[in-house]
């Protein structure tokens, strides 16, 4: 359990503050932003989308976005684009400036379900000795349909069970869903930036160290899918990356050994899976 010094309540109108890493998804990136700002509810939100210097396109968009934006009563919107070393050192930078109680990152293909963060926010503030907050997350394809839905309850089962030991041995957390405590980031501290496919993971297992997730019986996220996805071209070297990361929190050898069995199967699963995805749509 949290310790009572960095107990903290979403009382008075909270503030998320969203950050969106992303580089060459201009195809995707608006149905992020408006997933973000779209939100309604007793809170506000900082948010800020921190580009990698993308050529597609992306700058247009957020131009156009900030103007839209400009003086919104409850959203303050930004960005920057310029080069940097890949996904976890630009979360940190929109992290570093976040003034929010209640904070998360979401990448620029995947998408918040409508009145959400008022859950969230109510969530939080039921259950103020909690750091963290995680939920349910679709798994959809480029046209945003729900794919690969005995994944989607396979990570449901193991998150029901909340247990910290599970996770040493397998990542039932989904990331987009996933929502945490400024007291916890300013307890945790960075993203490591060394980790390029699992840094969400090894986050996941620091927070573990001080708190258990509130858990979300619903959905809260949805996680795309498309030919230039991470998921979709690099999960073998994502989940050795994740073995890399388990090593550093294992507790013996035995949730080692599993973390890796489990690891080997998914593989074989997900190449059955995703050689034989077809997506015959385009966004």
């Amino acid at each position: 359990m949290a310790n009572e010094n960095v107990r903290e309540t979403t009382t008075s109108m909270p503030r998320f503050s969203i950050v969106t890493p992303t580089l060459n998804q201009v195809a995707y990136l608006s149905q992020t932003i408006e997933s973000v700002v779209g939100q309604a509810g007793a809170f506000s939100i900082e948010y800020r989308v921190i580009d990698g210097g993308s050529k597609d396109g992306t700058v247009d968009v957020l131009r156009d976005w900030e103007q839209r934006l400009a003086g919104h009563p409850k959203v303050r919107f930004s960005w920057m684009s310029e080069a940097d070393g890949g996904q976890a050192e630009a979360i940190n930078k929109g992290m570093r400036q976040a003034r929010g109680d209640i904070l998360a990152f979401i990448n620029s293909d995947d998408f918040y379900e409508p009145g959400i963060f008022q859950v969230v926010a109510d969530r939080f503030d039921r259950y103020p000795d909690r750091l963290w907050l995680s939920g349910y997350n679709r798994i959809v394809d480029p046209c945003g349909r729900q794919i690969q839905r005995p994944i989607f309850w396979y990570k449901n089962f193991w998150l029901h069970l909340n247990s910290p030991a599970v996770l040493r041995v397998l990542n039932y957390i989904s990331q987009p869903a996933t929502f945490f405590r400024r007291s916890a980031y300013e307890i945790i501290g960075p993203f490591d930036e060394g980790l390029h496919l699992c840094m969400d993971y090894d986050y996941w297992l620091r927070l573990s160290k001080f708190s258990k997730p509130i858990i979300l019986k619903r959905i809260v996220s949805n996680f795309r899918i498309h030919p230039g996805s991470k998921g979709k071209t690099a999960f073998c070297d994502q989940f050795d990356e994740e073995l890399r990361v388990a090593r550093r929190y294992g507790r013996g050898r035995t949730s080692i050994v599993l973390h890796k069995l489990h690891n080997d199967l998914i593989k074989a699963v997900y190449r059955y899976i995703k050689g034989s995805e077809d997506f015959d749509c385009q966004p």
